[in-house]
């Protein structure tokens, strides 16, 4: 839980960070912001005036993403809880970046939510986590690692029961990998993955890999990322 003293006291302190550091209230308004994000974002400094300032008045091509930043706020504003997310965008310095990001509820000093904080961590230069954007591309299309994307990170699926190794399997599908490649990237077997495939079918209620397709653009589940794949390398062989 953080309080709004909290959020005041993170802003000062990471105003030389290369973190990204924002309050925004119940509308998805900012209200404060550190030094990075203001720059990231377009204004001189965080002490710049930001009144009725949203993600779509943003000068810089993040502004594309708004309605999936602004569904993350809303999602930890009616939930009460917080929201993880991967981030590949490009600022107004044309500099492509990867943050995660977690938006948490904000709380005044009567207990009462008056909106929502953010701490992005910037890990462009982390591995794992450039390994996790080129498979996230668009569902059903070829991998481009030049396009602005935001996924949440979510332990499962949560409409389907499926299970962890499942959800992994059907990010992975949904990609367009086949058994095998599916196996490799989570060192199992191509049957084992074939018999969790028919699984997964029979929880969603699918006959075909396009009714996948749609079901999970329908359900809104294609905007998430298995949280336990940032932890996975390919296996070699």
């Amino acid at each position: 839980m953080f309080h709004e003293n909290t959020i005041r006291e993170a802003i000062n302190t990471y105003n030389k960070s290369t973190d990204c550091i924002f309050w925004k209230d119940l509308q998805s308004n900012y209200r404060m912001m550190n030094n990075e994000f203001a720059r990231l974002v377009g204004f001189k400094s965080s002490n710049a005036s930001f009144n009725n300032f949203n993600d779509f008045a943003m000068p810089c091509e993040a502004s594309d993403l708004a309605d999936k930043f602004i569904a993350a706020d809303q999602e930890v504003i009616r939930t009460g809880k917080p929201v993880t997310s991967i981030e590949y965008c490009r600022y107004i310095d044309g500099a492509w970046r990867v943050h995660y990001d977690r938006k948490s509820p904000l709380f005044n000093s009567r207990g009462e939510m008056i909106g929502i904080s953010s701490h992005a961590m910037d890990v462009t230069d982390c591995p794992i986590m450039r390994s996790v954007i080129a498979l996230t591309s668009p569902i059903g299309k070829c991998h481009r690692i030049n396009q602005q994307q935001s996924y949440q990170l979510k332990t499962n699926y949560d409409n389907f029961d499926l299970s962890v190794l499942q959800s992994e399997i059907l990010f992975l599908m949904l990609r367009g990998m086949s058994s095998k490649e599916i196996a490799r990237r989570l060192g199992r077997s191509p049957r084992t993955i074939e018999k969790h495939r028919t699984k997964i079918k029979e929880k969603m209620g699918c006959q075909n890999q396009s009714q996948l397709f749609e079901k999970t653009i329908a359900s809104g589940a294609g905007l998430f990322i298995p949280q336990s794949l940032l932890g996975k390398k390919e296996k070699s062989g």
